[in-house]
């Protein structure tokens, strides 16, 4: 125990004179020695005891001394005079000896030298004979030292919201992207605190939607929306003929600021919205009045559940029509419907690490490792307590800096990790349940964890920031780990803490007791049903009894449960039907209904029948979303999911777009849901394929990464090829034909190792393109030689002749192959067919109702071309050729749909350049225009950048008509 001795000089005459200044002094001691975990004892001289339980408990009496110190100073004229003494002994009278016998001054604070050795560390003394005068507290930063934030910190952050901050944009989204550790989140919060900073008032905070709390309740993600502040003036804006809508919002308030209300997720899910329409009126009014950027902020929502998401793609529509900005943190670019995204990728300065040097700027020296800015946070840290930088990867740095932390630190870190968002920190720190002077050094270590950025913002619900930091925090714990989460669950239960029956799950599934586990299940079902929505049967399988011996009883017991979730919910039906049940085609006509093996047989007929078929086609997707409707009903989430991909399938043939995306997106969440990985390689492939095909370049490469990692773990190989081709075909726009030609020969040797010659055929076809396209006329030359002629190597090789101004040899070239592949071709969604590298990707959807080879129909243009521009042709069929080119441009109308549209016009406008200068301005401004417009897609700055300064057919178009001009 550590000990503070009083004593107020003349304390029996001021008890006399002014007892209430006693009174008050006395009330001051207590406050403060209770905020520090001490107990002021009975009498007079005063003695405070104060533990010594804790690592920094010396420091905590240090800091006790000299607040009483302030306390005493502030109303010194009133006092003779005092002295402190801090010291380990608890005897008073020895103490009173020091004091009387040792100290040469009044009015300060001095420490036993007996009691100086344990205390040095925390205060700077002038050593006297048998005590210390304590001058001042040494600044005790002792894990926080040396932490620069400022490598965290990016300035580009902060002077784009600078230019949006008074919301002139306000129908736009701001896209921050990036890998992790590069420091968008950080910088983003120190911009709101500037923001912020010395507003009038406290409790305003701005709109955010956080995902991460998403698998406990599905509404939890947009609680962080409504400040409580303004959630109470709402009322004040709402207008006359809105009162009885209002009024029905009463419950939803309550819920939302005390969660006491129960509610089903359909029932909130509505109210939020309708909310949301009065609050966002409000909060944009407030804004504007104080000066305040009209921003919302949301973390990472492409993590969003499907029924989550579509609650967040209405809201998304209110904030449009009130013109508020969304400030966004993703990964990777995605799509805001329904506003213009301006997406910037968030990268640091280059940094590297040299166990030598340190942090430096470049790559200089040998054995340099490349760090990102988080990275380097770390390595300082180490740095400047002289410790040994084992390895740069994230993972083992966190644990290298977490190991040098105290006891303390690791149970705070385990707690968050734990409450995981749900609580807020006042209830983690007290569900740690120890003393007071313990609770006051754990709130010091949250801060801690916060300024190393492991845990999330402290003055709101903290979370980890990384998913390893549980495992490690199981690690540092060690085999307290189970005692532990015991005592966090008693505490939840005693304290009967609000949250959701969700969370519970989440712990009681650390504990690991099957019992316990399923008596909540049954007492909170309806709870779990409507938080959030899941197959029950595959949860209970996968999640809770996989690995455990249960016994008969558990089991009939997972059975009830199973059967009242269906019952409640109708959600819970995932049945499998074998391919030749699918395929059985000798039923009489039926509707879709509740009957799952109905509903199947329709979706394979659809498949097979309608969506290859022109006039069958809007009669298909009527079906399709009958189906979808009969899935969803009787819960069939395999069926829902195949029927909305279909959807999606059968969208992007007729040129919906954006109903495609969307389709998309909900089989590929139902795939997720369902753990049916081939599903969601479909999906993820299909949703690349219609953003590439759409001109949306930026989102392409990164769903095409994502469905090659996916292609990888399923182990399905010809996907994995279409999604590579597709990444590709991307930096071939982009003019990066390098990167392109890399990956294709890697590729193609895969290819070759597995005997895929159509798709060896295909990408040696790239690969000369890429080289054409790069102007490297020596490799063109040298690899034309290697291949095998067909459709697609005439085609690349005529556009070679064209470039070379041999007109004759483009039409030698293109007579060879002029007949090849004039048969239809029709493709189902998921098949793949390696005719050509157009065809397994353009292909897929029907241009202007053709079912012909993209590739086919872009030969023909290009031979009449050539044609027209050959001396060798006949002047009739020069003429002949030059107006089927004509009329293949279709300069009447507005604008063509097929892929590459702009290359007719621009080949239309080179035939006709000398000879009808009128309307070869139309022609080459067309091409121009239609080359331009699919930059207007590209949401990623540096990509739009990238295509409009680089692509191939931009800059040849520019030069024809720059030529003409000239």
């Amino acid at each position: 125990m550590y000990y503070i001795h009083v004593i107020l000089y003349g304390y029996k005459q001021l008890q006399q004179i002014d007892a209430p200044l006693i009174s008050e002094i006395e009330e001051k001691m207590v406050s403060t020695m209770l905020h520090h975990g001490g107990l002021l004892k009975d009498g007079y001289p005063y003695t405070i005891e104060l533990p010594s339980s804790y690592q920094e408990s010396g420091l905590v009496a240090i800091e006790s001394a000299f607040e009483l110190h302030a306390i005493f100073r502030s109303i010194r004229e009133k006092l003779i005079g005092y002295n402190i003494l801090i010291t380990e002994e608890s005897d008073l009278q020895i103490g009173l000896y020091r004091l009387l016998n040792f100290v040469t001054d009044d009015d300060h604070i001095w420490v036993d030298r007996s009691s100086l050795v344990s205390l040095s560390f925390y205060v700077e003394s002038i050593e006297m004979p048998g005590i210390a005068l304590a001058t001042e507290i040494k600044a005790n930063s002792w894990t926080v030292q040396s932490v620069r934030h400022e490598w965290l910190y990016q300035a580009k952050i902060e002077s784009i919201l600078k230019k949006y901050r008074y919301g002139l944009h306000g129908k736009k989204v701001v896209l921050f992207y990036g890998q992790h550790g590069e420091g968008k989140r950080y910088s983003i919060e120190q911009v709101i605190e500037k923001t912020l900073q010395g507003h009038i008032h406290k409790e305003f905070s701005f709109a955010v939607i956080d995902s991460h709390t998403e698998r406990y309740d599905m509404v939890d993600p947009f609680r962080g929306l409504f400040s409580p502040f303004l959630v109470s003036e709402v009322k004040s804006v709402i207008r006359s003929d809105e009162v009885i809508l209002f009024e029905q919002l009463t419950g939803f308030i309550s819920y939302l600021l005390s969660k006491q209300v129960e509610y089903t997720l359909d029932k909130i899910g509505s109210d939020l919205l309708l909310f949301a329409k009065f609050y966002f009126r409000i909060y944009k009014q407030y804004c504007q009045e104080h000066r305040l950027p009209v921003w919302v902020f949301a973390y990472y929502t492409r993590n969003l559940q499907t029924h989550t998401r579509k609650i967040l793609n209405h809201l998304l529509e209110i904030l449009h029509n009130y013109g508020i900005m969304v400030i966004a943190v993703e990964e990777s670019v995605r799509f805001f419907a329904p506003y213009e995204v301006e997406a910037y990728l968030i990268k640091s300065e280059e940094l590297f690490y040299h166990q030598n040097v340190g942090i430096i700027t470049h790559d200089g020296e040998i054995g340099c490792e490349k760090v990102t800015a988080y990275e380097v946070l770390l390595i300082e840290w180490l740095l400047s307590k002289s410790k040994e930088v084992r390895s740069t990867q994230l993972e083992k740095l966190v644990y290298s800096v977490l190991s040098e932390m105290d006891a303390l630190l690791h149970r705070v870190l385990f707690q968050v990790a734990l409450a995981d968002g749900m609580l807020s920190l006042q209830e983690v720190i007290s569900s740690l349940e120890i003393d007071s002077q313990g609770e006051r050094l754990a709130y010091k270590r949250a801060r801690i964890l916060e300024k190393l950025r492991l845990i999330t913002h402290r003055h709101t619900k903290p979370y980890i920031m990384f998913s390893f930091l549980l495992e490690i925090s199981f690690q540092l714990i060690g085999s307290r780990a189970g005692e532990y989460i015991q005592s966090f669950y008693a505490y939840l239960i005693r304290r009967k803490t609000k949250v959701s029956s969700w969370f519970f799950v989440h712990i009681l599934s650390k504990i690991d007791v099957l019992d316990r586990m399923l008596v909540h299940f049954d007492e909170h079902l309806n709870h779990l049903i409507d938080a959030r929505r899941i197959d029950f049967h595959v949860y209970l399988q996968k999640n809770i009894l996989a690995g455990k011996n249960a016994d008969r009883r558990q089991l009939a017991a997972c059975k009830t449960i199973i059967h009242t979730a269906q019952l409640r919910a109708l959600m819970l039906k995932n049945q499998y039907f074998a391919e030749s049940e699918l395929l059985i085609d000798d039923l009489p006509y039926v509707e879709p209904s509740s009957e799952p093996f109905v509903n199947y047989y329709l979706l394979q007929k659809v498949r097979r029948e309608g969506l290859n078929r022109y006039s069958k086609r809007d009669n298909s997707i009527d079906q399709l979303k009958k189906l979808a409707y009969a899935f969803q009903k009787s819960a069939d989430h395999i069926g829902e999911a195949l029927v909305n991909y279909e959807l999606s399938y059968a969208m992007f043939q007729r040129g919906s777009i954006k109903q495609a995306l969307d389709f998309c997106d909900i089989a590929l969440r139902l795939f997720e849901t369902c753990h049916f990985l081939y599903g969601e390689l479909l999906s993820l492939t299909l949703r690349a394929v219609i953003t590439f095909t759409y001109g949306q370049y930026s989102i392409t490469m990164q769903y095409a990464k994502d469905g090659e990692k996916r292609a990888l773990m399923v182990g399905n190989h010809e996907h994995w090829h279409v999604l590579r081709f597709l990444q590709s075909r991307v930096d071939m726009e982009l003019g990066r034909y390098t990167d392109a030609q890399d990956r294709m020969s890697e590729d193609l040797s895969i290819a070759e190792q597995y005997g895929r010659t159509d798709i060896v055929a295909v990408l040696q076809n790239w690969i000369l393109w890429s080289y054409i396209l790069a102007e490297e006329t020596e490799k063109v030359d040298l690899y034309k030689e290697n291949i095998t002629p067909n459709l697609e190597t005439s085609y690349f090789l005529a556009h070679f002749y064209h470039l070379q101004g041999e007109y004759g040899k483009m039409v030698e070239v293109l007579s060879v192959t002029y007949s090849m592949q004039r048969v239809e071709h029709g493709i189902s969604s998921e098949e793949v067919e390696w005719i050509d590298g157009f065809h397994i990707i353009d292909g897929r959807r029907y241009y202007n109702h053709s079912m012909n080879l993209v590739l086919r129909e872009l030969a023909d243009e290009l031979y009449d071309y050539a044609q027209s521009q050959c001396q060798e042709v006949s002047k009739e069929e020069q003429e002949s050729a030059l107006e089927r080119l004509r009329s293949a441009c279709s300069l009447n109308i507005v604008q063509v749909e097929r892929p590459y549209d702009y290359i007719t016009p621009y080949l239309y406008a080179k035939s006709i350049k000398q000879s009808n200068p009128e309307e070869f301005s139309i022609a080459i401004n067309r091409s121009l225009r239609i080359a331009l417009s699919y930059s207007n897609r590209i949401i990623d700055i540096e990509t739009k950048n990238a295509y409009l300064s680089r692509n191939f057919w931009i800059q040849q178009i520019q030069r024809l008509k720059r030529d003409s001009n000239s």
